[in-house]
């Protein structure tokens, strides 16, 4: 979400006075589907918070999501693993930030361990 938009929703919650009760809930409505901190870059320890569990590989993995975010060292090698995310073995395009997991995740339907 932009920073903008946000503080646009932010700034009608404050100012129900002047507005109808509809407009309030959707602002509240929105900021709860898109949380702050949705452009932010995915990490692994993110992934695990909302949980995402390793896999054999050691691959943060959430149901049928598999996801590396980053290149990962071959051992006794100076090659990579390139960054890499599929559902089952079917890959995708790697998602790039916290919202867009959290957008795959609905519509994979799998639920995310995340708090408020």
């Amino acid at each position: 979400m932009s920073k903008s938009l946000a503080f646009a929703a932010e700034r009608l919650i404050k100012q129900t006075v002047n507005y109808p009760q509809f407009c309030y809930d959707l602002a509240n409505a929105y900021l709860a589907e898109h949380p702050a901190d949705d452009e932010e870059p995915i990490s692994e320890e993110w992934l695990h918070s909302v949980g995402f569990e390793d896999d054999r590989a050691g691959t943060p993995t959430a149901g049928a999501l598999h996801i590396r975010h980053a290149p990962l060292p071959k051992m006794d090698s100076d090659e990579e693993y390139p960054a890499h995310a599929c559902v089952r073995s079917f890959p995708i395009p790697v998602p790039k930030t916290r919202g867009d997991v959290r957008r795959l995740c609905r519509a994979l339907g799998i639920a995310l361990k995340e708090t408020p």
